[in-house]
């Protein structure tokens, strides 16, 4: 049920953050994206991995989401991209 999804959700986002604590996270988007995306799928968990842009200054960005709610990508540095492409 949306109980057990939520608790699913909350592991993988937290352990996504701890490890940004112990390695080097920065211009690390994409692949902490797919590791996180492929951890949701193993658990059973709809994930979409999303790509966005920004054009002032140019930048890209990708980030992991179960519906509205971002795991993995700060929702704060989500905010300023537009997305491009999402792969359910």
């Amino acid at each position: 049920g949306a109980p057990q999804e939520e608790t699913r959700q909350r592991r993988v986002a937290g352990a996504f953050v701890t490890s940004a604590m112990l390695l080097r996270a920065d211009d690390q988007c994409l692949p902490r994206a797919i590791a996180a995306r492929r951890l949701c799928h193993r658990q059973g968990q709809e994930a979409a991995l999303v790509f966005g842009v920004r054009l002032e200054p140019f930048s890209a960005h990708s980030w992991v989401q179960c519906g509205d709610a971002v795991i993995v990508g700060e929702l704060e540095n989500v905010r300023l991209y537009t997305p491009i492409l999402v792969l359910p």
